[in-house]
């Protein structure tokens, strides 16, 4: 089927209540563009629920989890690089259904081989041993699955049924919803980001219904009440829930909803404490725009100003301080320097200038998100700055020229890390010590560049540096380059 005949299909089978928009990446936090999505959000329903079960602690997830083998991740993640899970699916006969989850399984979950990272989306496999009593879940993951392998152009004319399967799914996930006990099961709020996750990746060209995704989520979060989960398979989702809130609340100008302390509370060993430093930033841009709104000028609003941009500088600081205390292994350095790259050539791998090497890509990936939050404190240190200095023109500050430094610096380490996700630096051998090692948990070989998972770890940071004031022409070029060509998941075979 050609690609004119598939988009055919796709309109064909396209309800009417979904309303895409083209022309940005589903994630990019960009507020010259507006989301739209689901004309209605599938989890207004919540609201009343939410009301009512405020108080509640933490129900235990639909269906009983074995937790003694889930405690051990690396444990399992070293038997999985070893062994292979699942068999070869390129061979003739194979079940599309099973073609589409083990593809998914070998480009977007990481396992952590060593037990100091935590690696991606590692609670699918649990979820996918224990009992489901609506399916619910194995349609979600049926449907991302068949929509990232959807979108190799040897497989386009999957798409549609992929669509159809996400629109079942969301079906499934309404129903639960109206269920007090099936709202609160682990299996329902995976479900929930993987019909976000879905939303990302089935378009290049789309920006679709993300937020409604992760206002659910959260949304869920809150139903379950404020004790902090002992079950590990919760307590990775609660983490990834964390994780996507702080673009989502920069994108959406949102509050975290959830005390800023209970977030904080959801740490595990081994996480940084700069997690916890970037949603300090989402609280403080929340509260920056709470006092900023208003047009009115008094000496307590210029003292309020005044400390707000304190609070700015110091978690400038808490970012500084986190840097000065990270372990060698933990530190990039720079390995070339491409002095003689043309600025227009949006199609090559590096950027002009230099290029640095991490210990892995999910190092880089934690810089990456450091570093967009630190783009995005400074963006609210300088509205602090212009207000106080208004009417003079705050760009003649020396605020502002310190700012524009340390942008400068922070867009053009974050473009010096591309290679690190899409190719173009030596590979790091984690069997010789390295503490960065990830693995699939099937698929051939160990390499993670140029997998679905390099292209959503770009997505955030490219999507915060493009949009920066202090990004050059040439950097925002080569930067929306990349993100059309990683789109979150890869197109080649």
């Amino acid at each position: 089927m050609g690609n004119n005949e598939t988009k055919l299909t796709e309109q064909k089978y396209r309800p009417k209540e979904v309303s895409i928009q083209a022309e940005c990446l589903p994630n990019a936090p960009r507020d010259r563009h507006t989301t739209t999505g689901l004309r209605v959000n599938p989890y207004s329903g919540l609201k009343p629920l939410i009301s009512s079960g405020e108080e509640l602690a933490i129900c235990s997830p639909t269906g009983e989890q074995d937790t003694t083998n889930t405690n051990n991740e690396s444990e399992i993640a070293k038997t999985c690089y070893q062994d292979k899970l699942l068999p070869k699916c390129r061979e003739l006969g194979i079940p599309i259904e099973q073609q589409t989850i083990h593809y998914f399984l070998s480009n977007f979950v990481l396992l952590p081989r060593w037990s100091n990272n935590l690696g991606h989306m590692t609670y699918l496999m649990a979820l996918m041993k224990t009992p489901d009593s609506t399916s619910t879940f194995a349609l979600s993951l049926s449907a991302v699955s068949m929509g990232a392998f959807g979108n190799r152009p040897q497989s386009r004319s999957l798409r549609p049924r992929a669509f159809l399967k996400y629109m079942e799914a969301v079906k499934r996930v309404n129903t639960a919803l109206r269920d007090p006990e099936l709202a609160k099961s682990d299996h329902t709020l995976a479900s929930v980001l993987l019909l976000g996750m879905f939303e990302t990746i089935y378009s290049d060209k789309a920006i679709t219904s993300w937020n409604n995704h992760m206002s659910g989520a959260v949304a869920l979060l809150k139903m379950r009440g404020k004790e902090i989960p002992k079950n590990p398979i919760t307590r990775q989702l609660y983490l990834i829930v964390r994780a996507q809130v702080i673009p989502y609340c920069f994108a959406q100008s949102k509050t975290l909803d959830l005390p800023l302390d209970w977030w904080m509370s959801l740490s595990v060993p081994g996480m940084h404490s700069s997690s916890d430093t970037n949603l300090k930033v989402v609280d403080l841009k929340s509260k920056v725009d709470l006092i900023l709104t208003s047009r009115s000028r008094s000496l307590a609003k210029y003292e309020q100003v005044v400390q707000l941009a304190r609070q700015a500088e110091a978690l400038e600081e808490e970012y500084v301080t986190w840097i000065a205390g990270l372990d060698a292994p933990w530190l990039f350095k720079t390995i070339v320097w491409n002095d003689r790259l043309p600025e227009e050539d949006e199609d090559s791998m590096c950027f002009p200038g230099k290029v640095d090497l991490y210990g892995g890509m999910w190092m880089a990936n934690i810089w990456n998100m450091t570093r967009a939050c630190r783009l995005l404190l400074s963006q609210v240190h300088l509205r602090c700055v212009a207000w106080l200095y208004g009417p003079r023109d705050y760009k003649t500050s020396p605020e502002y020229h310190k700012a524009r430094v340390h942008c400068e610096i922070l867009i053009a380490d974050i473009i010096a890390s591309v290679p690190n996700f899409l190719g173009g630096v030596p590979e790091i051998d984690d069997d010789e010590g390295s503490t960065a090692g990830c693995a699939f948990p099937c698929g051939e070989g160990s390499r993670i560049v140029r997998k679905g998972v390099s292209g959503m770890f770009l997505l955030w940071p490219l999507s915060t540096a493009i949009t920066s004031d202090f990004a050059s022409v040439a950097q925002r070029k080569w930067m929306a380059r990349k993100l059309r060509s990683t789109s979150a998941c890869p197109r080649g075979g």
